[in-house]
Order: C-alpha cells, then structure tokens, then sequence
C-alpha cells in the first residue's frame, strides 16, 4: 500500500563549473598582474630616488669644485659674486624697485667690472700675461700716434660725459 514515490532532479551545472574556473583563472591573471604593477611601481620609486640622489650628488660635486676654483683663484669668487649681483638687480628691475635708466647703469658698471675682473684673470696665467703684453703695446702705439685720445677718455670718466661731449 504505501509506494513509494522516488523523484529525482537533474541539474545540469557544468556550465556553472565552468563559468567558476573561469572566474579562478581570472582572478590568479589579476593577481599576478596586481603584483608586477606593484614591482613595476617600486622599481620607478627606487629609480625616482636614485636619480634624485644622483641630481643632488651632482649639485654637492659642482659646489665643491666652485669652492675649489675660488680658492685657486679669487678672480672665480668675484665673478660668481658678480653674477649673484646680476641676478639680484635683475630680479629688482622685474619687480619694478629699479627703474629701466638705473637698470642700464648699473649693469653697464657690473659689466665694466667683469670685464676688468677677466683682465686680470687673463693675466694669471702665462699666455694671457703675453696677450696682455701684446695689447698694452698696440695701446702705446695707438696712444703715441694720437695723445689726445688718453686725455679725452680721462676728461670723460671724469665727467661722466660722453667723450664726443668733452670736446669742446
């Protein structure tokens, strides 16, 4: 009397298994890429500090030798000096403290100064001792054809005139 009722269910799930070893398989590709990015990410952070080592390194060895230089030579210090003063009047000139006639003067006067200060660095050395020779004696020659020009740029500097001014 009592039958038994057996009812069975088939589910086909290997579609579903798949679907999951695919997503496995997906998720290792993703891990693994996960960690070259990060390898890839600390190796440009150690290079990036390696080239800023390196930059910085770079700037102690340059200050180095300038500090070298001038102390061989009290000319360098003067022109790195120089050149700081140009910077400065260059800065005041584009923020408006100096105006476009002082500019000019002053840097006419920082450039007679170099060119006075690269003169005597010249003369430092032995060829620039010759060439310096050399350049006084055109000058006598130039100075013994033609006295009044001497006088002439004295009466100038002194003036602070032009030289075609002082003629008179």
């Amino acid at each position: 009397m009592s039958d038994i009722a057996t009812i069975s269910l088939r589910v086909n799930t290997s579609d579903l298994e798949r679907g999951n070893q695919a997503l496995d398989q997906f998720q290792q590709a993703a891990g693994a890429a996960a960690k070259q990015g990060d390898a890839f990410n600390q190796s440009q952070k150690s290079g990036a500090g390696g080239a800023k080592q390196n930059t910085e390194q770079l700037r102690q060895q340059q200050a180095e030798l300038r500090n070298l230089l001038n102390q061989i030579s009290p000319v360098n210090k003067a022109l790195d000096e120089l050149d700081n003063v140009q910077q400065q009047l260059s800065r005041f000139r584009g923020s408006g403290f100096v105006g476009v006639e002082q500019y000019e003067r002053y840097s006419e006067i920082l450039e007679t100064t170099r060119d006075r200060l690269l003169t005597v660095q010249e003369a430092e050395t032995a060829e620039g001792r010759r060439a310096s020779s050399r350049r006084r004696q055109q000058s006598g020659q130039r100075r013994r054809r033609n006295p009044l020009l001497p006088r002439l740029k004295r009466k100038s500097l002194r003036s602070g005139k032009p030289a075609q001014n002082c003629l008179s």
